[in-house]
């Protein structure tokens, strides 16, 4: 009778261990996200929406603050085909969730200013300085921006060294400056013109060409922007106005410092 009882008691305890085990992987926390679902439904916010959206909304949050971001940019994703007239709220909340994996994929297109407007706005979601999800994409796209306080601020963060963090700014640089060759792929050991980043066009709705002249500084800036030939002075403002948004990798001298471009032309053709 006493092993029975004994062999009863190491069962129950082996069953509470893994309790407690699963417990603790679940309570694993990496955000504190708060979001009030009962105000929604309750129309507290002057509108009510959905059940379905809400709850939908919930959950991926508290996937989100259980290290699931993944996870919770899926949930929130798989809401769009059923959102309907909840669609305002499910944009809003899905800006923020998805903000972490926007401010990577704008570094990798390129575009500085977008990633870092991405990154703000995840930090800012979930009340960190930092976050390892992003901090190289910060790193790169402040850098890129000139603002070398922040950029050294997020390098501390992402990289162990300031050789680290330089290494990695090349890597980058490297995947808009590659060429492929047949089956091989070969980086230039510099940049004898500038690599267009992110481009904009004209914001005019006549049709009309137009034809501009300018340089590219050594922050990857259009510089000196001179009209040659326009259909139309409104053309020549709004083309004036997009060209100064576009980024640039810049020039390089052959021993990979960045220096003002040689004259650049491009065209804008309005159909």
């Amino acid at each position: 009778m006493k092993y029975l009882i004994l062999l009863i008691s190491v069962v129950i305890s082996g069953c509470a261990a893994t309790k407690n085990k699963t417990n603790t992987a679940y309570q694993k926390k990496c955000y504190s996200v708060q979001y009030d679902a009962e105000a929604h439904q309750k129309g507290v916010f002057k509108t009510i929406y959905s059940p379905q959206l809400v709850n939908g909304i919930a959950l991926a949050i508290e996937q989100l603050n259980h290290c699931g971001v993944e996870k919770a940019r899926e949930t929130v994703n798989a809401l769009l085909p059923r959102a309907q007239m909840d669609w305002l709220l499910l944009a809003s909340k899905r800006a923020e969730i998805e903000s972490w994996w926007m401010a990577n994929k704008w570094v990798e297109k390129g575009d500085t200013e977008l990633a870092i407007q991405s990154g703000e706005t995840w930090l800012e979601f979930t009340e960190q300085s930092h976050d390892p999800l992003i901090d190289k994409a910060m790193f790169i796209a402040y850098n890129f921006e000139g603002n070398e306080e922040k950029a050294s601020e997020f390098a501390g963060y992402a990289f162990d060294t300031p050789e680290a963090a330089k290494a990695y700014r090349k890597q980058w640089e490297a995947s808009f400056t590659q060429v492929e060759v047949g089956s091989q792929t070969s980086e230039m050991i510099y940049r004898e013109s500038p690599v267009a980043l992110k481009r904009i066009g004209p914001k005019y709705n006549e049709p009309g060409v137009i034809q501009l002249q300018f340089y590219v500084d050594v922050q990857g800036r259009a510089t000196d922007v001179e009209v040659i030939e326009s259909t139309s002075k409104g053309l020549s403002k709004s083309a004036v106005d997009a060209l100064s948004g576009w980024r640039f990798l810049p020039a390089q001298d052959t021993e990979g410092n960045s220096i003002r471009s040689q004259i650049m032309k491009t065209q804008f053709v309005i159909e």
